[in-house]
């Protein structure tokens, strides 16, 4: 990227490597650039005066100044940058898909979404999950939501849970002030979704036996024991506060909760919010029923009505 400039007037012009063909330009004659720098990833700076012009078609959303504070000669801070998030697709953290719910953990795809490095999930002073990380911020209808992971390609985030009740959301990924166009979610209820032991929503469930140890096809749980796994997407709880790590006054799930193992019915000792892990991810404790087939056997999830995604299992002794 070069930058020109001059009294009047002023201009930039990004170029592509290594033909220099030109990618984009930008000028204009009532803007006189005093200096320039570039800025990591991709945008530039320019100071300079401004002499009875509006600059709000000139400047990005996080330009450092908007607008000039009167209509007489300014001196102001212009960001341009070509940064475009773009959203490819949004699926539950757990299951990879569709649908979704408020309070629900999810994971979105795109290209742009925010740093390159990625930047991990960030407490802010309470305790809580910060709702800007990276530069990356997700607004659902205009309210920002917890940020467990932000990437260029991905961003882990946390449906507010301020949306229980509604029936759809506009959603926008925002990095260094550029905004994505917005995509409609549908939201229902509970959109419940079991964590897999590979991530995949598939197969053999996150879960514990009694003991704390995984199980899997090397130990089983035997029916009467009780065994523990997690899901997001479980509908509203009592209360909930955004990308909170809850250590006690543990919320619970309001809608009812069916768990089956097989074709019968588990006892459910246990439906709420995980301990130690952030608002979204709910723990569930259940008895495998006495009379549970032995093997790998299908673990069935229903949340006020709506049932999981099929295909997760457990392993019964």
């Amino acid at each position: 990227m070069d930058v020109f400039y001059g009294v009047n007037p002023a201009g930039v012009v990004e170029l592509s490597v290594p033909t220099l063909s030109l990618v984009s330009s930008f000028t204009t004659s009532a803007f006189g650039a005093l200096g320039a720098a570039l800025a990591a990833p991709q945008s530039v700076w320019l100071v300079g005066l401004c002499e009875t012009c509006s600059l709000g078609s000139m400047i990005s959303n996080n330009a450092f100044q908007s607008a000039p504070n009167n209509t007489s000669e300014n001196a102001v801070i212009i960001e341009l940058t070509n940064i475009s998030p773009t959203i490819s697709f949004t699926a539950s953290a757990a299951t990879g898909t569709s649908p979704f719910a408020a309070g629900q953990l999810i994971s979105i795809y795109g290209t742009q979404l925010g740093p390159s490095a990625g930047s991990g999930i960030q407490l802010g002073p309470g305790g809580a999950v910060t709702t800007s990380n990276g530069g990356t911020q997700v607004l659902f209808g205009g309210a920002a939501a917890p940020i467990l992971y932000t990437g260029a390609g991905q961003v882990n985030a946390a449906i507010p849970c301020s949306l229980a009740g509604q029936t759809s959301t506009q959603m926008v990924v925002e990095y260094l002030g550029a905004q994505s166009a917005p995509v409609t979610l549908s939201l229902g209820p509970a959109a419940p979704g079991i964590f897999t032991a590979d991530g995949s929503g598939q197969g053999q469930a996150a879960a514990l036996n009694q003991d704390n140890s995984f199980n899997g096809p090397s130990n089983p749980a035997p029916p009467g024991s009780i065994v523990t796994f997690y899901a997001t997407g479980v509908g509203p709880t009592s209360p909930c506060m955004d990308g909170q790590v809850y250590q006690s006054n543990f919320p619970v799930l309001m809608l009812p909760v069916i768990v089956g193992v097989g074709k019968s019915g588990a006892q459910v000792l246990y439906s709420g919010q995980a301990p130690d892990l952030v608002s979204g991810v709910a723990q569930f404790n259940i008895v495998i029923p006495s009379d549970a087939p032995s093997g790998v056997v299908p673990l069935t999830l229903v949340v006020g009505g709506i049932f999981s995604t099929p295909g997760v299992t457990i392993d019964v002794k």
